[in-house]
């Protein structure tokens, strides 16, 4: 079984396990931190999970797609996205979109509201997807981190192909 080795040594501290059982037994609410010991052996190690936005940018009746280049997955590698990122421990999806632009493409936009939020299981990590509507009042912006980008409108986006968890976007945008 993959990580029980290193999981063994867990059994063998007593004082750990009496720790445990001893609150269970006493119907006392344990942390997140204290598990049982069959749970600390065979649960299933937990997924990465990361909360990201994405910008769907138009001008005038174009949307702004972005590629990926080479990435640690093949199953995202070179496939078109919205541009965005990560949101930041302290900050709102929505500065999180207006730094991850200007990092990125040193593009300034104007954030507004929320299209939709999607939930999608990759292979290796979860991620939860929340797509701003955005305007900006140019196409003029420098790739640092992707290797292309498209302004197209909207009846020719699913033509490109699309990350998995960008795919719904595109959806909600034909609707």
């Amino acid at each position: 079984m993959e990580g029980k080795a290193e999981r063994l040594p867990f059994l063998f501290n007593a004082n750990l396990m009496a720790q445990f059982w001893t609150r269970k037994n006493k119907g006392e609410e344990t942390d997140e931190k204290t598990i049982s010991p069959w749970e600390y052996l065979f649960e299933k190690p937990r997924r990465p999970h990361y909360v990201v936005v994405a910008a769907v940018v138009n001008v005038g009746e174009e949307y702004l797609c972005v590629q990926k280049g080479q990435t640690k997955y093949d199953y995202t590698s070179f496939h078109w996205e919205f541009p965005g990122g990560k949101v930041e421990e302290g900050e709102t999806p929505e500065q999180a979109l207006h730094r991850e632009l200007l990092e990125e493409m040193d593009y300034d936009v104007k954030v507004g509201h929320l299209i939709c939020t999607v939930q999608h299981a990759y292979p290796d990590f979860d991620v939860t997807l929340s797509a701003y509507l955005c305007t900006a009042t140019t196409t003029k912006l420098v790739l640092k981190e992707h290797s292309a980008l498209l302004w197209l409108p909207k009846a020719r986006l699913e033509e490109l192909g699309w990350c998995a968890a960008d795919k719904p976007i595109v959806e909600k945008i034909r609707e």
